[in-house]
């Protein structure tokens, strides 16, 4: 996995707060994912241990939280709204959010919107829509899709020919352009779809309409996963950063048969999506999230404050201004405003520490990103004042604290 500095860990912490924002309005509550099962082998990373115990990563949650309803016999309360988030081993993090229990396709505009709307937030919106049919419709299809691949299956690429045995639809999202060309005259599944899923899928593209979401019909749509039916959907991405391989950014579907095939009851159905943190993070990079003002606290020197520099302090401050100025340290944090203590580097030793000048501090205020500068010395202190100092256009007045927090909060985003 990659290194995930501040920087990333903010623009990560903004996407998730995204999500929920979106989320938990519409009722979906937070569940962490447990193991998952062998329902997703075919994507699994797996390997033997030390001790030659076979272990799996998890590709994906879903398969994980249809057990957790199982277990927990959630289906004796339908229906179940729930989302959660965490590391997948298929290159992503997903944030996904899944309802279970509703077979009214009005579950599908319910789970599809909210995709929309958590994307529109980021300034992405490339709404691609499918249906893959019921079972029979689907099963019917892939019989016709198959017999023509394999009379094209000499001029197939390479994964496409692994792919007909084991996975046909996948064949139907390749990039190759050799695939792609065989793929123009390939049967339809539109018209492979039974009279029940047309509506059905009529009736979800209409209502998506009618919330003015811009869709996309692609016949070619699928999911990576056997486990869907009827409605799936995407979301991609129109960037030059993901590259074409890499460019869904947000993709999801209908199950109405995973609960049963786990063991659960067979008529709960399941819809939900996944997106993935690492590509968001890549195309919104450059727009970095508005945070709280970041105030610096200086403490001058008392040889910057006193002519007799004999009367200074043994640690470079009287212990009566650090408790001064410790006490707006503690109640500028009680607001919610990011402070902290400016030092450069380390001044004299662990038995003897000094402080820097009050230029040097001033520097590294700037230098580590500070809005504002509270400077503090023994003057401020018998006038029960501060000195705030504006770092970005460099103007500072004498204050008392509170007309100071004032000042603060109101350049700080809420």
């Amino acid at each position: 996995m990659p290194d995930n500095l501040d920087e990333d860990l903010l623009l990560k912490k903004a996407i998730l707060e995204k999500a929920e924002s979106v989320l938990r309005p519409a009722g979906y509550k937070q569940a962490s994912v447990g193991e998952s099962s062998d329902i997703v082998s075919k994507e699994l990373y797996s390997f033997d241990d030390k001790n030659g115990t076979s272990v799996c990563l998890r590709p994906e949650g879903t398969a994980g939280i249809t057990r957790a309803i199982i277990t927990n016999k959630l289906f004796n309360k339908l229906p179940q709204r729930i989302y959660y988030y965490g590391p997948m081993f298929r290159h992503e993090r997903p944030q996904k959010g899944q309802m279970y229990g509703v077979m009214h396709p009005m579950a599908d505009v319910e789970v599809v919107l909210l995709g929309w709307k958590f994307l529109r937030s980021l300034k992405l919106e490339n709404l691609k829509i499918n249906s893959l049919g019921d079972r029979q419709s689907l099963s019917d299809y892939k019989r016709a899709l198959v017999k023509y691949l394999e009379s094209k299956k000499d001029k197939l690429s390479e994964d496409s020919v692994v792919r007909l045995e084991k996975n046909p639809l996948r064949i139907l999202d390749s990039k190759s352009p050799q695939d792609i060309e065989i793929l123009n005259d390939a049967p339809k599944l539109s018209n492979y779809l039974n009279d029940i899923s047309v509506k059905r899928f009529e009736f979800v593209k209409s209502n998506l309409k009618s919330l003015d979401i811009p869709i996309i019909q692609n016949d070619n749509l699928v999911r990576g996963l056997d486990y869907y039916d009827h409605t799936v959907f995407e979301i991609k991405s129109v960037s030059d950063e993901l590259g074409k391989s890499q460019d869904t950014v947000l993709a999801g579907g209908r199950y109405d048969h995973l609960v049963g095939q786990m063991g659960g009851p067979a008529h709960i159905s399941g819809m939900g999506w996944a997106a993935g943190c690492e590509r968001l993070c890549l195309l919104i990079k450059n727009e970095t999230p508005e945070v709280a003002k970041c105030v610096s606290l200086i403490l001058v020197p008392e040889q910057e404050t006193r002519e007799d520099d004999s009367s200074s302090n043994e640690f470079g401050v009287s212990a009566h201004v650090t408790a001064y100025a410790s006490k707006i340290f503690s109640t500028l944090l009680d607001n919610g405003v990011n402070v902290h203590f400016s030092q450069s580097t380390t001044f004299g030793t662990s038995n003897s520490p000094t402080l820097p000048t009050l230029s040097k501090q001033l520097g590294s205020a700037v230098s580590q990103g500070s809005d504002f500068a509270i400077i503090i010395g023994s003057k401020e202190l018998d006038e029960n004042t501060l000195i705030l100092k504006n770092l970005n256009d460099k103007q500072q007045s004498v204050l008392d604290f509170d007309s100071a927090l004032k000042t603060i909060l109101s350049h700080t985003p809420q």
